[in-house]
Parts: C-alpha cells; structure tokens; sequence
C-alpha cells in the first residue's frame, strides 16, 4: 500500500503540527477542525491502526450535534451522520476495501451534500481533491498522538480561524 504521507502529502505545505496526550484531546482537534469546516470540503486522513482518525472523527461529529454514537464503518464503508445544524458528515473508512467501492457507494455525490472523512484515504489518492485538508496520525506514546496538517492557502486560513488548536 503506497503511503500518503510520502504520496500526497509531499506536493501540499504543512500548515501545523500538534501533539495530543489523550483521546480526549484528539476529540477537541476534531471539534476545532469542526469549527471551521463547510459543506463540500474533504478531510482525507491516514495514520495507523489505533492512531486517533476514529476519535477525531467522533470530536468532528460531536461539535455539530447532541451526543451521536460514532463508530468506524470498517465493515460498512460508509456511516452518514445528520446534524442538528442541518449538515452531513459521510464518515468513509477504506480499511478493508480498494477506491473501487467508492463508485458503488456514490461517493461524488458526496461532496455536494455535506462534509466527506476518509480514513485509509492513502487508499483513493486519485479521488482526493485538490483542496482537501490532509491530516496524518501517528502514535508516539500510549495515549500520545502527533497529528499533522495539510492542505494549501484556503486550510491555512481556516486553521488560523481555529484558535483552540494549538
């Protein structure tokens, strides 16, 4: 499996680089991230097994709406979360498949209904939009996490706007 670290990440400036030292924590990166995100934007993650995407994607997810159980969708691809804002989040986890599925589940269509997370997202470099936010995971202790951002001028702007993330 190519990585996208190596792969996408190389041709897109790192905008910021934290270190969380609990889930929690990787929870409030994801409502921080939440903060400044709009409908049609694409946050592509990677990262190892056990390295915080799910647990962001949850902090993502609560920052929109009352509690919602969040879970990966390793076995069903894709899990779809209505907001109380009126919002989508479409939670897509590649672990298990290829890019191939993506067509089966109707993945553009995605994009023009709300906000698409993708983890395993080294798996559909070909799909990733040109003006994602990338964001890689990696495991540095127990509970500690590094995460990295990713994107160009648009995700440096907004990243800037969330002035929790530090």
């Amino acid at each position: 499996m190519r990585s996208l670290s190596n792969q996408v990440f190389s041709d897109k400036d790192l905008l910021r680089e934290i270190t969380t030292y609990s889930p929690e924590e990787t929870m409030e990166v994801g409502r921080m991230i939440a903060s400044v995100s709009e409908k049609g934007d694409f946050i592509a993650l990677s990262g190892d097994l056990g390295s915080g995407k799910t647990t962001f994607v949850k902090g993502f997810v609560s920052a929109f709406s009352s509690p919602v159980y969040v879970k990966s969708p390793s076995f069903t691809i894709v899990n779809e979360y209505e907001l109380e804002n009126g919002a989508t989040v479409f939670h897509i986890d590649l672990y298990r498949v290829d890019s191939s599925a993506l067509d089966d589940i109707g993945f553009v269509e995605f994009l023009d209904r709300g906000i698409v997370i993708v983890e395993w997202s080294e798996k559909m470099l070909a799909y990733v939009p040109e003006k994602s936010l990338l964001i890689r995971f990696e495991i540095i202790g127990s509970d500690a996490r590094k995460i990295y951002f990713y994107g160009g001028l648009n995700w440096k702007q907004r990243l800037t706007l969330a002035t929790n993330l530090k």
